[in-house]
């Protein structure tokens, strides 16, 4: 792949907290500083912000995109532009403090994605910022976005008038009976709390009471946790086969349901090591050079030798090259199924697919519509505990045994319909190996609790 772009997240002082990477074919990398200079992918650990922030910091009028590329040709019209990290399925509830006061105008792009996109943003900043409106360019062709509208000769001042010409937004009001628009769900039964181990059991208990949330959301939390702990040191045995410890679980929630926050305490044990195993990758790698070193040296001290049968003893005793360690990866958020390959060949033999914005690997490129079926197929072969093949003609032959995949997917009911409403997901078998829970919401029915000392 090759890079085209790279868009720098900042503070409001201007300093880079990360970076958003697009490639050519077309795919998009987020990844942080490593303090030395580079950069290490991924935003484990990172809280997310929305794009250009010292731009927008200050701005009475901001205008929200749908991507970074939008966000900066807004801005050279003149105007203060964001986007959130992830594109139109990038938002997240997190954001809506930094537009707090301001008045926005959100800029979709022209799909059912981009709608969707602008509902959410609109929704979420609504009774937040001072005023929010949709505004719909006219004249764009099918997925065409504000880069479009402006390449085609749109203005500032023309854009200001059409912000000024759409009403402001308005949550739509319920009538009194109303067509629903979801099949209309039976009242789920009670999450077994009962059914898990003891420490377990009063784990998710004490979480759900402190945090107010429903003990579905706190006991899915956990079991991912815990599998993920433990699938690469055992198996299952059932019935005299012998099964992966691993779990596939969904999780749905409307937003501000507690599911980052639950995610983010049974997962801290995780994050933690992961960390650790950061520094010490450091060490171990400035260690594996100068054995590396040492060892191409000695090989070819070793090969100047004209003695045939004393090269070759030779050689066999110093072995092969040094191995590189590996590479301290836990907790992944959205990969494709590529990388979930790498990682695993590369690096430690258990990973976690574990996301609080599930919509983002849903929606993203591992889930297109081309990959798909790849990628589900792909996650049905981890559940089985099937070994993996990569074989491609420029990277060589990769098979890994006993590797261990766990999965965690927190979700919105309206990223479980787009996961129902397609044929490959629900008919492949992805979704049979899946424990999903769709609990009773705790939305409106909170009351402070004291906590005692």
């Amino acid at each position: 792949m090759k890079e085209i772009a790279a868009y720098d997240y900042t503070d409001e002082s201007s300093e880079t907290l990360y970076q958003v990477v697009r490639f050519e074919p077309k795919e998009f990398r987020a990844r942080r500083p490593d303090g030395n200079g580079g950069w290490i992918y991924g935003l484990n650990g990172i809280n997310r912000v929305p794009y250009r922030l010292h731009d927008i910091h200050g701005a009475r009028v901001v205008v929200v995109c749908e991507g970074e590329k939008d966000a900066d040709n807004v801005h050279r019209l003149g105007l203060p532009a964001t986007c959130a990290t992830g594109g139109a399925n990038g938002w997240s509830e997190s954001l809506a403090e930094y537009f707090r006061g301001k008045r926005i105008a959100v800029i979709p792009d022209n799909d059912e994605p981009g709608e969707r996109y602008a509902a959410e943003v609109a929704q979420n900043l609504h009774g937040i910022a001072e005023m929010v409106k949709v505004v719909r360019l006219p004249g764009l062709p099918e997925k065409g976005d504000v880069t479009d509208w402006i390449e085609a000769g749109g203005t500032k001042s023309l854009l200001l008038e059409l912000i000024n010409e759409v009403s402001e937004y308005k949550p739509a009001v319920v009538s009194e009976d109303p067509d629903p628009l979801r099949r209309v769900m039976p009242a789920p039964e009670p999450y077994p709390v009962d059914a898990l181990p003891p420490v377990l059991r009063a784990v998710v208990r004490k979480t759900a009471d402190i945090y107010q949330c429903p003990p579905a959301l706190a006991g899915q939390s956990f079991i991912g946790a815990v599998a993920l702990a433990v699938q690469g040191h055992a198996d299952v045995e059932i019935d005299g086969r012998t099964v992966p410890l691993c779990v596939f679980i969904i999780t749905v929630g409307e937003s501000g349901e507690r599911k980052s926050a639950i995610d983010k305490l049974a997962l801290s044990p995780v994050h933690d090591h992961q960390r650790n195993l950061h520094d010490s990758y450091q060490l171990q790698v400035a260690e594996w050079e100068a054995e590396k070193l040492t060892w191409k040296k000695q090989r070819d001290d070793i090969l100047k030798s004209k003695n045939t049968l004393a090269t070759k003893s030779n050689l066999i005793e110093l072995g092969l090259e040094p191995y590189p360690p590996l590479e301290p990866m836990l907790v992944c958020e959205e990969p494709t199924y590529e990388a979930i390959q790498k990682t695993l060949h590369r690096g430690h033999p258990s990973l976690g697919l574990f996301s609080d914005e599930g919509g983002r690997f849903i929606g993203g490129h591992a889930m297109n519509t081309d990959n798909r079926l790849k990628t589900s197929a792909g996650l049905s072969g981890f559940w089985d505990g099937k070994s993996v093949t990569r074989t491609r003609a420029g990277e060589g032959n990769i098979t890994l045994y006993g590797k261990r995949l766990s999965m965690h997917l927190m979700i919105q009911p309206v990223v479980l319909d787009e996961i129902l409403s397609s044929d490959i997901l629900t008919q492949q078998g992805l979704l049979t190996r899946c424990l999903l829970t769709c609990p009773e919401s705790t939305l409106g029915k909170r009351k402070y609790q004291e906590q005692s000392e």
